[in-house]
């Protein structure tokens, strides 16, 4: 690599590998990868348990539900994971407010809602 740093070459191949993923599904790969919400799907208990505790972290004192689902309608605009947010987020709005109201954490709600194993 001569002089280069190694994590310049890093960051470009996650950008080039990035970039063979999103080819390889074309159009709407986003919802032909998680079309059923299942444990098995990569990231899906991840983005359900941040974006409850993210939720949570910003509701003073647990929030309605009203409260919360205008939360919900805004919390992916400052993920990484925009897009799959939105899914995640779209796909439970009706059922989120009501686990995140619950006294459960984050892991068993997410479990609930089969994004993350039991």
């Amino acid at each position: 690599m001569g002089g280069r740093s190694p994590a310049l070459f890093l960051g470009v191949l996650v950008i080039l590998l990035t970039c063979l993923v999103w080819t390889s599904y074309g159009d709407g790969g986003v919802e032909k990868i998680v079309s059923d919400t299942d444990a098995s799907i990569p990231g899906a208990c991840r983005i359900c348990t941040w974006v409850v505790k993210k939720i949570r972290r910003n509701l003073p004192n647990g929030g309605s539900k009203e409260e919360i689902k205008e939360r919900l309608e805004a919390v992916c605009n400052r993920s990484f994971l925009k897009r799959v947010c939105r899914w995640f987020v779209r796909k439970f709005l009706n059922k989120l407010p009501d686990e995140i109201s619950s006294k459960d954490d984050a892991r068993t709600i997410c479990v609930h809602l089969k994004a993350c194993r039991g």
